[in-house]
């Protein structure tokens, strides 16, 4: 039986220099922990690192037949991911794109993004106008429009922690027609094409008719957000330290 492990990436298989100190301060991460470099900026300076565990279960997870990342991350952020590597195809920019092994887009799934791309121009428009007007008062906030293949895939927001907060109150209403990913001190504004459930349900499609067997499905993620995919897979696996844990773990 082959076994197809879709992944998330960020505070699941490694955390970002601030999620590393944040947790040390939380006596969550020790001291002497040995953090292995995990992602890189594009000056080459690491930035993102995982812990022990982070490692060994990414060692246990590169077994698998396939390993795919299903990340928020463009193409273009996940290229600087050094650890994991992965063997098989990529679901970036929240579910939005997806590359096959030789990094190139698959064809009926960029064909069918384009097409509903268009009918969101307008409303990404509308809402980088109305988070303009908010970063005024909140000169912190970092938005930009995040581009793959010429197609916005949705629009980044970060800053700190509590300004994020009540933004996400204030945008709910203007951002109802779309998705919103929403962690602490990010905030993702997300049409209805950029669905990472809607990607991993493709590719398990696709992994069905090529081998036309009993397939093992496993879902790992930290994200309330990643629930969404990670209800299609047999098994799930979700860090202690996770939004799911904090949120939803009874």
């Amino acid at each position: 039986m082959k076994t197809i492990i879709f992944t998330d990436l960020d505070d699941t298989l490694f955390y970002s220099s601030r999620a590393v100190a944040s947790l040390k301060k939380q006596g969550i991460v020790q001291a002497e922990e040995i953090l292995e470099p995990a992602s890189y900026t594009q000056s080459g300076q690491a930035i993102c690192f995982s812990r022990p565990k982070q490692t060994q279960l990414i060692h246990l997870l590169k077994q698998a037949d396939h390993f795919i990342p299903v990340t928020g991350r463009s193409s273009e952020s996940l290229a600087r991911v050094c650890q994991p590597s992965f063997n098989s195809f990529r679901i970036s920019s929240h579910g939005a794109m997806v590359y096959n092994a030789e990094l190139k887009p698959q064809p009926d799934w960029l064909k069918q993004i384009k097409e509903l791309a268009v009918h969101w121009s307008y409303h990404l428009d509308q809402a980088m106008t109305f988070l303009k007007d908010y970063q005024k008062s909140e000169p912190e906030l970092r938005i930009k429009k995040v581009y793959e293949q010429q197609i916005c895939t949705y629009i980044s927001i970060k800053g700190p922690e509590h300004i994020i907060k009540d933004l996400y109150c204030s945008i709910k209403p203007i951002w109802a027609k779309g998705k919103i990913h929403y962690n602490q001190r990010n905030l993702a504004l997300l049409p209805s094409y950029s669905d990472k459930a809607t990607a991993v349900n493709y590719l398990m499609n696709h992994f069905q008719q090529i081998y036309g067997e009993e397939l093992l499905f496993i879902g790992v993620g930290d994200s309330v957000s990643d629930l969404s995919f990670l209800k299609l897979c047999d098994f799930v696996i979700t860090p202690q330290t996770s939004q799911i844990h904090r949120e939803t773990w009874l």
